[in-house]
């Protein structure tokens, strides 16, 4: 979250006031310093408001819920939120009891939200809102304080937890807005001053169908946008197909397309990867901006055209905002991060990229393009299903062949059944093993990973690859890769100081 100062966004009054018509019951102190809204208590900490959301479980059980608001507080958390009978509790805790606590978030939400008099931006795509959020807001940052999602949260709650967290002072927010309930997520921004689309592509075609019906789903968000503000849409999404051609034609807003397409607004001209960094050439009106340093991955590349289309629709400098884009830190810990771990006890270093998160055959396609560059002692991919893809998820899972093979994969991992497909479909070119479970898989990497190994995890968040780092032991010592090192120059170092 791109906050510069602190800001005490709730009192004790202003909760009173946003709360009285769900019947509040208070066990609050006199004096409250509330920064922020948090809903995954593993996240809260001094200066917090806690309610129970979806980071921390689903369909929570009334003791799973008491359970986490103890957490969240033992945490630091000044106050949570719950609807549990206050008696479920110690009486000394400070909390706030309501018949609804969904109902409070959204109500400090669209508190915050009417208060709020700076620009908001919301993105939304298939692919690359992540990372555009992150490079966009980053360059934001370097002119106005700026105020964008923290990491990927990015459904209702989170939503909801974000608005309520909007700083008075902010000039900029940037909102990431993923797919589903998208007229809920809609209702609750209200209006958008800019609204960017990054890409359609084939994630949740199993809810919303083909990639027309997932456009109809994320174009509710840039219904939100202003009649003066700006719609940034990729190029190739405007002419999709013909009801969508229609909608966008008769948008009430401008448009600003982004793409490598000649007749582009805002035109990727080239784009050049290496292993440690991106390179990317746009045109804006005949005038032209080389953004360097940026990560490595075409992903950077497009985020840093969305930023810069972003600038040019709100009449910032350009040359100053490529000259930001350049100065772009990665942030810890995100999609995409590289690590650099000790496995077997500390015998072997190997470099480990986890983009766990969430799965697509385009995103798995950069990965692999990412890959091509890199030249270790063994290249893996361990892979698990792409979910929720639809009626072709087979045929979409064994149409990453070739890039694979092209990426030079030595050895295959597959998670799960339509993963395991794909892995018979290469088991003539490059070693393949199959499992279940994320558990299995990460005792297979811990049992058969050498010294010099680059391990690439990819899958559907549901599949859960992310435990293979979570189960790293202090013997399997891991630590963020700092952005110049590369398991290719560290063959040799079998030891990494924890």
């Amino acid at each position: 979250m791109s906050t510069v100062r602190r800001e005490t966004l709730w009192t004790p009054d202003t909760l009173k006031e946003t709360l009285v018509h769900l019947d509040p019951v208070y066990q609050v102190p006199d004096i409250l310093n509330i920064e922020e809204i948090r809903v995954d208590a593993g996240a809260a900490g001094p200066r917090v408001l806690y309610l129970i959301g979806r980071p921390d479980l689903r369909n929570p059980t009334p003791k799973q819920q008491r359970d986490a608001v103890i957490r969240a507080l033992e945490n630091g958390a000044e106050l949570a939120i719950t609807d549990l009978p206050l008696d479920q509790f110690d009486t000394d805790l400070p909390l706030i009891g309501v018949k609804d606590r969904f109902a409070a978030l959204a109500a400090l939400s669209d508190r915050a939200r009417a208060r709020f008099e700076g620009k908001l931006i919301g993105i939304t795509g298939s692919f690359g809102k992540s990372t555009t959020k992150d490079v966009l807001g980053q360059m934001l940052a370097f002119y106005e304080p700026t105020f964008a999602t923290r990491g990927n949260y990015n459904e209702l709650a989170a939503v909801h937890m974000h608005l309520a967290s909007l700083p008075s002072y902010a000039k900029y927010a940037v909102l990431e807005v993923s797919m589903g309930r998208m007229h809920r997520k809609a209702a609750a921004i209200k209006e958008l001053d800019i609204g960017i689309l990054t890409a359609i592509g084939n994630a949740h075609g199993a809810t919303l169908g083909d990639r027309s019906g997932i456009l109809a789903d994320k174009i509710k968000l840039l219904q939100t946008i202003s009649a003066k503000g700006v719609a940034i849409v990729a190029r190739d999404i405007v002419t999709l197909d013909n009801e969508n051609a229609r909608f966008f034609e008769h948008f009430s807003c401008k448009i600003i397309t982004v793409g490598q397409e000649a007749d582009a607004d805002v035109r990727i001209a080239d784009y050049s990867i290496s292993p440690l960094s991106t390179i990317v050439t746009v045109e804006i009106r005949g005038d032209t901006y080389v953004i360097e340093n940026l990560p490595p991955g075409r992903q950077f590349a497009f985020a840093a055209a969305f930023s810069l289309a972003t600038a040019h629709a709100l009449g910032l400098d350009l040359g100053r905002a490529a000259q930001a884009l350049g100065s772009f830190n990665k942030p810890k810990n995100q999609r995409g991060s590289r690590w650099k771990v000790n496995v077997g006890g500390g015998k072997a270093l190997v470099e480990v990229i986890d983009d766990s998160q969430n799965s697509a055959p385009q995103s798995v396609k950069a990965l692999m393009e990412y890959l091509t560059l890199r030249k270790p002692a063994r290249k893996w991919l361990v892979m698990g299903d792409m979910r929720e893809l639809g009626a072709d998820e087979l045929e979409m899972h064994l149409g990453l062949k070739q890039a694979i093979l092209d990426a030079g994969i030595t050895d295959l991992l597959t998670v799960g059944p339509l993963a395991a497909e794909l892995g018979k479909a290469l088991a003539d070119h490059i070693r393949v093993s199959s499992c279940d479970e994320a558990a299995e898989a990460a005792r297979i990497v811990f049992a058969e990973a050498q010294q010099g190994d680059l391990i690439a995890l990819k899958a559907s968040g549901a599949v859960n690859l992310k435990l293979i780092l979570q189960r790293m032991s202090k013997a399997e010592f891991k630590r963020v890769a700092p952005p110049w090192w590369l398991i290719e120059n560290h063959q040799d170092k079998k030891v990494i100081a924890p």
